[in-house]
Parts: C-alpha cells; sequence; structure tokens
C-alpha cells in the first residue's frame, strides 16, 4: 500500500538526499535554505521509505518542484511517476497551475514522459547538466 507523509518526516526526506544526492551522486551541501519555507513530500510502500521531493515558491512568485529522488531498489517501479504526480496535486488545491523543475539532464526523458517541457539553456550544478522544465496543471 502506498502512503505519503507532508509532517514529521523530516528525518526520511533528510536520509533520502543524503543517500541519494550525496553519497551516490556525489553533490555537497545538499540541505539549503530552501527546506525551511519548501513543501516536504514523502512516500512510502508497505510503510518502507521509498523516495522524497520537495516544492517551494522561488524569489519570482513561481513554483518549483526539486529534489525529487528515490533510494536506489525503489528505481524503475513507477514511484517516481507517483510521487511527481502526488506533489502536483498538492500544488493544484493550491491554485498552483504551472510548476517548474530543473532537472538532471540524464533524466529529462522521465519528465517528459511526465508532462513536462524543457525550456531554456543547458546549467551546470556542481559539475552536473540541468535543464530547466515546466508544466501546465
Amino acid at each position: 500500500m502506498i502512503t505519503f507523509k507532508m509532517k514529521d518526516n523530516q528525518k526520511d526526506w533528510f536520509y533520502v538526499r543524503k543517500t541519494v544526492f550525496e553519497k551516490e551522486q556525489g553533490f555537497v551541501e545538499e540541505i539549503d535554505d530552501i527546506d525551511k519555507r519548501a513543501i516536504h513530500l514523502t512516500l512510502y510502500e508497505d510503510e518502507a521509505l521509498v523516495g522524497c521531493t520537495r516544492a517551494f515558491e522561488d524569489e519570482h512568485h513561481e513554483w518549483r518542484i526539486g529534489r525529487v529522488a528515490l533510494l536506489p531498489e525503489y528505481r524503475g517501479k513507477g514511484y517516481g511517476s507517483i510521487l511527481l504526480e502526488k506533489t502536483e496535486e498538492i500544488l493544484k488545491t493550491k491554485g498552483i497551475r504551472q510548476v517548474s523543475l530543473h532537472a538532471q539532464c540524464r533524466v529529462q526523458a522521465f519528465y517528459e514522459k511526465c508532462g513536462y517541457t524543457a525550456i531554456g539553456e543547458i546549467i551546470y550544478d556542481q559539475g552536473v547538466a540541468h535543464i530547466q522544465m515546466i508544466k501546465q496543471l
């Protein structure tokens, strides 16, 4: 059974992000000031932690989804789409009609399958190629 948490889940999203982005992918300083104001969503399968995402309003009053991450053993099983759809659903209930994200270019096709469109130029974050993508909700 799939469940989600938006409260009392800090240790879980922290663990997923540290595991995926720092230990696995080599990013540094994964936790930032945005986390203080972001909505954090965690996904569970039969109470086992699967992954997380966050959503926040940026300085231009636009909403962004970020830090979409799944623990390695749950990848390729559809959980990424489920997590992204739930995050978008939460934003829609807040009246948000467009969302953007900075996708790692290596997973751009995943986001395209989820309805996102690439815009702008490739940018590098800690040496990793990213592309901005948007979606109408």
